[in-house]
């Protein structure tokens, strides 16, 4: 993140107050903030003690620059020297030993000399100056501070701004008159929008699972019945990921929409399964139990398949094993939560009593008859051309290896922050 200051009437003078105002305000207001790594400013002009040496002055005194810089060293110094703690009070101590002003430079002792000390001042010419500029920050077309703030690695992006805005908030009311102080980067506005685009997608795929599922059962209950088992399957999700330290962050989410569609894959079996039961005739509770109990090893098979697609992800190391780690836990636990649903919560409901009415079958309606119509001539030619459907398999296989080799290979794609 990076703040600007601008003021106006950016002579010399003015530059110097920007920047010593940066320095000495801003930056103790923003580098307590927790997860504030550093606070780095750059631009204005910044405050120099210059000492210009006279050489033939320290030519006859037998001065050296050696001597003369572990003598300012030694004298301008402001450390740490302990604490002191009496009863239930700590104090902290501190040797401060700092030159305030340029007076106090000139009269920094050299040497001792002959009846008089020789001060700095008599073989120098001590000035207040600034230092070199290494960089011009301009906003607007006048001559502005930068205020650069870090975070630390394991810090969370969007906490940090917050806190942060909240202390330049506090301090843009103390600000002097002529100075303004704006944003110009905010990386956690990247971040929130990039994560309300994943929620905003993943509300869309699971609505959209869901009129699915309607159009092919045409039965409000059970669509239900279904639908309910994605919210109850990511809620007791988020439980796991806070457990297991995951943030919401984009793996994360994008984990949670990629498990969207796979959260009612489980559901649908074990509905249509009691479903066909109680198309046979039976009551409520034994259709709930034999269709759930018939399936149940498919559909755990099936889960625990696709969760050790997913699960050795997490345990990658390196770079690979920080950008998917999130990522593959959050589907390992929605599928894994999906599949209690589906075993538990589905037939629960599907013999809910009120709710007697026998489903239609999936392939009664228009769309499911016209899939199902197609689907049966479609398997009928592959079982009856099985040379042929095995050569179509086999050259589509040898294309996809030679589309490969022309596909590009990279870290993380390019990404456009909007900045």
């Amino acid at each position: 993140r990076e703040f600007t200051e601008a003021g106006q009437g950016m002579d010399e003078s003015s530059l110097k107050v920007l920047r010593r105002y940066a320095d000495e305000e801003v930056r103790k207001r923003l580098e307590p903030v927790e997860g504030v790594a550093a606070v780095k400013i750059s631009g204005g002009l910044e405050d120099e003690i210059q000492i210009e040496i006279d050489q033939r002055k320290m030519a006859q005194l037998n001065l050296t620059l050696e001597e003369l810089s572990a003598r300012l060293a030694s004298e301008n110094v402001n450390v740490s020297a302990g604490r002191l703690e009496e009863g239930t009070q700590r104090y902290l101590v501190r040797t401060i030993n700092q030159f305030r002003s340029v007076e106090e430079f000139g009269g920094l002792i050299i040497q001792p000399g002959e009846g008089r000390p020789i001060y700095l001042r008599d073989i120098a010419n001590v000035r207040s100056g600034y230092s070199e500029r290494e960089a011009i920050i301009r906003m607007n077309g006048q001559e502005a501070v930068e205020i650069a703030i870090y975070k630390e690695g394991d810090a969370n992006t969007v906490s940090v701004a917050k806190s942060i805005n909240e202390r330049l908030e506090l301090a843009a009311d103390d600000l002097p008159q002529g100075m303004s102080m704006d944003v110009v980067d905010n990386q956690s506005l990247f971040i929130e929008r990039a994560i309300s685009e994943v929620v905003t997608a993943a509300i869309l795929g699971g609505l959209l699972a869901v009129l699915v599922i309607f159009v092919f059962l045409r039965n409000i209950w059970f669509t239900l019945t279904i639908a309910i088992s994605i919210p109850v399957s990511i809620i007791a999700t988020f439980f796991f990921m806070g457990q297991a330290g995951i943030s919401l962050n984009i793996m994360s989410l994008g984990g949670i929409a990629l498990a969207t569609g796979l959260l009612v894959d489980n559901a649908i079996v074990v509905l249509e399964n009691i479903s066909r039961y109680r198309a046979a005739g039976e009551g409520l509770i034994s259709a709930a139990i034999k269709g759930t109990s018939e399936v149940g090893g498919a559909v755990i098979a099936a889960t625990l398949t696709t969760i050790a697609v997913f699960l050795p992800l997490a345990f990658v190391e390196g770079i690979a094993g920080q950008l998917f780690r999130d990522q593959a836990l959050t589907v390992a636990f929605a599928l894994a939560i999906s599949l209690i649903v589906a075993m538990t919560l589905i037939p629960m409901m599907a013999s809910a009593s009120g709710h007697k009415s026998l489903p239609r079958d999936m392939g009664s309606s228009r769309t499911g008859h016209l899939f199902a119509t197609k689907y049966s001539r479609l398997l009928e030619w592959a079982l009856a051309h099985r040379f042929m459907t095995l050569a179509v398999s086999s050259a589509l296989l040898l294309a996809a290896i030679v589309l490969l080799q022309s596909i590009g290979t990279e870290l993380v794609p390019q990404m456009e922050q909007g900045r």
